[in-house]
């Protein structure tokens, strides 16, 4: 991700209450993502709402769609989702992160949304 990219995604996370972790914070971290970071970044419709719809969208409407995707793929280590976001656009990722979070497949996550 370039460095412009990466301003902007920080500009946006900061709005929102989010941040990088310390290096103290991440000695504690085990595994990487795991259900309960998954649930407090996407737990409910009005944070997929905010991730989809304005930092996905300000992402692909400044760099482009291609961006976006690496975005996503680099973020979930999801091709399928990947290529859900490639054929519907912001709104096929809207729905299938919905449906997964509806379901509380974050609670499992292990990498993959779609087992």
């Amino acid at each position: 991700m370039d460095k412009d990219m990466m301003g902007k995604v920080n500009e946006a996370m900061k709005a929102n209450g989010m941040r990088e972790l310390s290096l103290d914070e991440m000695d504690k971290v085990s595994g990487g993502a795991d259900g309960g970071m998954w649930n407090e970044l996407l737990g409910n419709e009005e944070k997929i709402n905010w991730f989809v719809y304005d930092l996905m969208a300000g992402i692909e409407a400044n760099f482009g769609r291609d961006v976006c995707a690496t975005y996503i793929n680099d973020m979930f280590h999801d091709n399928y989702l990947n290529q859900e976001y490639l054929g519907a656009g912001l709104d096929g990722l809207h729905n299938k992160l919905c449906q997964v979070a509806v379901d509380g497949s974050f609670t499992n996550y292990d990498g993959n949304l779609f087992w």
